[in-house]
Order: structure tokens, then C-alpha cells, then sequence
């Protein structure tokens, strides 16, 4: 009988500790769907592109990228983002968008950029993405990309720059469609 007191006390110990199976299941769920779910972005229109005008465009190149606060965004960081989104923006373009058009140019300018730590945290990237008609560059809109991550397989600079890049081309699909992007 006193083996049964002790084995409850110290579950109830456990207990009030936060120390449970059941915390170490949802906590172990939760990550699991972290990995799954990845990194992810969202385009938040600043001047929005009318529907009419995407669909007179078949890709988006990218331009110019730069930053205005090289102390949180340095210039290999830069160079990772540029080159991370040149080629997701190529094939993402292809996968997505109309085969006959013009072409968009997406100038980046980098606003913030925290990797994910050894020890969790979110990842973010967040930018401003001028879009503009690569033959007469003509400003056609404004977004403001939001690019966040909690996946520890996914927080690195790499994963959202591909992410923000993949989220500027689904946003231009849907517009050309006529349908709502959200």
C-alpha cells in the first residue's frame, strides 16, 4: 500500500510541474504539425493590383532587392533572399500563371528577418514588393509580404524567402482568375 501513496504523490508532483504525458503529447502534436505545416506567408495588398492587369502577365521576375536596416538584414542575408526567390518566383511562375503575357518585376525591399533559434521561436521575414511592368515600369502595386515560420525545419532565411516568393505568385494567380486572395 505505501508503494501505491508514493507512486501518487509523485504523479500528482509531476503533475503540478507540468510534467504530464498529457503535455508531452499535445506538445509533441503541436510540433509535429509544425513540421508539417512548414513555413508560411501571406501577401497584404498596400496598392492592390486590379484583375484586369493580372492578366495581362505571365511571370514575375525579380528585381532589385535591398534593405533599409542592413543591421538586422546584412548583406549575405540579402544575397540568400535574392537568390532563394529568383529561382522559386521562375518555377512557381511556370507551375501557376499563364503561359503567354508579359512579365512582372518584383523589387524586395527586406524590413525585418529573424531566424528561428536552436531553441524554438518564430521565424519572420517580412517585406515590401513593388511590382511594376518590366517593359515600361510602370508601378502596378504595392504588397507588403508577411513570411513566418515556428517549424524547427523551417526557420531559416532559405525557407522564407522560397515561401514569400510562393505566396507573391499564388496572390498573382488568384487575381487573374478574379478570385479573392486571403
Amino acid at each position: 500500500m505505501e508503494w501505491l501513496r508514493v507512486v501518487g504523490i509523485s504523479a500528482m508532483a509531476w503533475g503540478l510541474a507540468g510534467c504530464s504525458t498529457t503535455g508531452m503529447i499535445v506538445s509533441g502534436g503541436k510540433m509535429a504539425v509544425q513540421v508539417i505545416t512548414g513555413a508560411e506567408a501571406k501577401v497584404r495588398p498596400l496598392e492592390d493590383l486590379s484583375t484586369v492587369r493580372a492578366r495581362d502577365y505571365n511571370a514575375i521576375r525579380l528585381g532589385e532587392v535591398t534593405t533599409d536596416v542592413p543591421a538586422i538584414i546584412p548583406a549575405a542575408k540579402l544575397a540568400i533572399i535574392r537568390t532563394e526567390m529568383e529561382v522559386e518566383l521562375g518555377e512557381e511562375s511556370k507551375k501557376n500563371l499563364r503561359e503567354s503575357g508579359k512579365a512582372l518585376v518584383a523589387k524586395v525591399a527586406a524590413r525585418f528577418l529573424k531566424e528561428r533559434g536552436t531553441f524554438g521561436g518564430e521565424a519572420r521575414l517580412d517585406m515590401i514588393a513593388t511590382l511594376t511592368d518590366a517593359e515600361s515600369g510602370e508601378e502596378l502595386a504595392r504588397l507588403f509580404i508577411e513570411g513566418i515560420s515556428k517549424s524547427p525545419t523551417a526557420g531559416k532565411t532559405e525557407h522564407m524567402a522560397k515561401e514569400n516568393a510562393k505566396e507573391l505568385v499564388k496572390y498573382l494567380a488568384k487575381k487573374q482568375k478574379g478570385e479573392k486572395y486571403d
